[in-house]
């Protein structure tokens, strides 16, 4: 029973992850995230009273169990339909049609040896020229062989591509404010805080989201379809945090003011309990 509840917003990703694909590995990433922050340690205390108590406590690996069971349910939801396809349509395609499309695409936003434009015209010409239907499952195989062929052949061009966008990105997602350190900067402090902190972690979530969104963009080549969501995520981190900020506030103020009133408390109990002269005195 505890599981379910991951379990079935696992499911409930994964189908958010059939209209637009680039979305698992923003949820996997905080995903990962959780699941850090909520690995622990236990020790686990000799079991019988025979055993020898010079034995070490046996540690275990635990916390993360609900997490991983999201995770789990998220990836289902495209392999399925994915081995769906095969049996339907004979090809193995998890997401929509124009995931190799998108692959490719993106290649020409800079100079390559292939003669890639960044455009939907290209694509379609490039497919009429091999006598393939434009949007079809045999033009999602041939677009994804082509992707990773290329990746093959010039891995070195793709990470010049995917630095260059980096270096573009993060200004055009905050007005200029932000520069490519930021985002190593902001994962490395997100992963922290969730760590130490867990208060902090409902805030986080939509920050790596935005982070997730935008590390794939940058290696897949999408720009401008990723400005609205991210810009929309990190106000939701930002909401959040103040939202968090204000009732970690309001939870201080009632501590001390059940604190104050049980030192009140406390001492009118002593003051009651002094001899009657004593308390005389005391008044």
């Amino acid at each position: 029973m505890r599981l379910c509840i991951p379990m079935h917003v696992g499911l409930v990703l994964g189908l958010f992850t059939m209209i637009r694909g680039e979305l698992v590995f923003s949820f996997l990433l905080a995903i990962a995230s959780l699941a850090i922050w909520q690995i622990r340690f236990t020790r686990v205390e000799p079991e019988s009273s025979h055993e020898d108590p010079r034995r070490e406590p046996v540690r275990r690996l635990g916390g993360a169990q609900p997490i991983l069971v999201a995770a789990a349910a998220l990836l289902l939801v495209p392999i399925a339909y994915g081995f769906a396809n095969v049996a339907i349509h004979g090809h193995f395609v998890p997401f929509r049609l124009q995931s190799g499309q998108n692959l490719v695409e993106p290649v020409g936003e800079f100079d390559n040896p292939w003669g890639i434009e960044y455009s939907d015209e290209w694509a379609g010409g490039e497919l009429k020229a091999r006598g393939i239907e434009y949007i079809s499952f045999e033009a999602d195989a041939v677009l994804t062989r082509l992707y990773i062929d290329m990746l093959a052949q010039e891995p070195l061009l793709f990470v010049r591509n995917f630095i260059a966008r980096l270096e573009r990105l993060p200004k055009e997602l905050a007005f200029g404010l932000l520069g490519p350190i930021s985002l190593p900067v902001l994962l490395a402090t997100a992963f922290w805080l969730g760590r130490r902190h867990p208060q902090t972690r409902a805030a986080l979530v939509p920050l790596l989201l935005s982070i997730g969104l935008v590390l794939f963009h940058a290696w897949f080549g999408s720009p401008s379809r990723v400005l609205a969501p991210v810009r929309f995520l990190m106000v939701s981190a930002v909401c959040v945090a103040a939202a968090s900020a204000a009732g970690s506030m309001v939870e201080m103020r009632r501590r001390h003011a059940r604190t104050s009133r049980s030192r009140e408390s406390n001492n009118s109990c002593e003051v009651a309990e002094l001899p009657e002269r004593l308390r005389c005195q005391s008044c």
